[in-house]
């Protein structure tokens, strides 16, 4: 991906939790952070196109040994033949950034941290739209952990796209993915007529599955932090 990230300015202050314009000085460090980042990030995106084997146990991905069990990705996926497995990362630059901002500058780290999470939205949010001009129709994204789709998961998932050979994400001994700001998805591909989801939602409430849902500030906006989808 050789594109340059945008990063949106509102969406970096919802995940500093600002409802509008902050303070000057939080201004400054967004302008400042958000061009670090931009500059630095390397994206990196990988995807495969698999078709489903809709079992008993779960959704076996045909040619894999990845089986997607669980109601909510079934309620997800329902009337799909095919779906879409995808990974996004923003690259250990990124990682390496926040890293260093932490060792002495923590408010630097925040708005990095904010601008990177923006940030491999992004990266899927341009990766999705690519895939629906090639596909036409498909839900929206849908993680493991999310619902429940177990975050167990992960390995299998990396292992089926190559992640590591290919985009160099991995994950750490207690599976989380490594680089921090990296994501992977499942998207159905043609689903049935009234199904079809805009880019970057889900076909059920994301918040269902996630144990800081009653004090998530997020939610008492009005809003979602969108978690359930990305490793952030």
């Amino acid at each position: 991906m050789d594109q340059l990230l945008t990063l949106d300015r509102g969406e970096i202050r919802r995940y500093l939790g600002c409802p509008g314009p902050a303070d000057p000085d939080t201004e400054e460090r967004i302008d400042r952070c958000s061009r670090l980042l931009a500059r630095e990030a390397r994206p990196r995106t990988v995807w495969k196109e698999c078709s489903l084997c809709w079992e008993e146990g779960g959704i076996l991905l045909e040619g894999t040994v990845l089986s997607l069990p669980g109601k909510d990705i079934a309620r997800h996926l329902a009337g799909c033949r095919r779906c879409i497995l995808m990974a996004a990362t923003l690259g250990w630059e990124t990682e390496r950034r926040i890293l260093q901002a932490q060792a002495g500058r923590m408010a630097d780290a925040v708005v990095l941290d904010a601008c990177a999470t923006a940030g491999v939205e992004e990266v899927c949010d341009r990766l999705e739209d690519d895939l629906r001009r090639r596909y036409g129709r498909l839900t929206g994204r849908f993680s493991p952990g999310y619902g429940d789709l177990p975050l167990e998961l992960q390995p299998a998932v990396l292992r089926v796209l190559d992640a590591g050979r290919r985009i160099g994400l991995t994950l750490s001994p207690g599976g989380v993915l490594l680089p921090h700001k990296s994501v992977t998805a499942i998207l159905g591909i043609d689903p049935p007529q009234g199904q079809t989801l805009p880019a970057g939602t889900e076909s059920c409430d994301r918040c269902g599955g996630c144990p800081q849902r009653e004090g998530c500030v997020f939610r008492k906006g009005g809003g979602s932090c969108g978690a359930a989808r990305r490793n952030l």
